[in-house]
């Protein structure tokens, strides 16, 4: 429940995000690790390579919204990280 003093800002945004999803202007890919959401991506980059500098892919996750597998070891900066 938003704030009254943000209410009427937020319904906006709803607004404009369902029409956009009802014109399929907007695409939502569901995911589960952060391993499918990079292959969706790239997949998707590639999908998009024909339309050039018109083209805009817009990326929107939270880290709260990755999965991230324990196997194998990710890699950071030369440093494997194990969890």
């Amino acid at each position: 429940m938003a704030r009254d003093e943000y209410a009427a800002k937020m319904l906006g945004v709803l607004r404009k995000y369902r029409d956009a999803r009802d014109r399929n202007m907007l695409l939502v890919l569901p995911f589960v690790s952060i391993s499918d959401y990079l292959h969706e991506l790239r997949a998707i980059a590639h999908l998009m390579q024909p339309l050039g500098p018109r083209g805009l892919l817009y990326l929107a996750a939270a880290v709260s919204d990755f999965f991230i597998p324990v196997w194998p070891p990710l890699r950071e900066e030369g440093i494997a990280i194990w969890y």
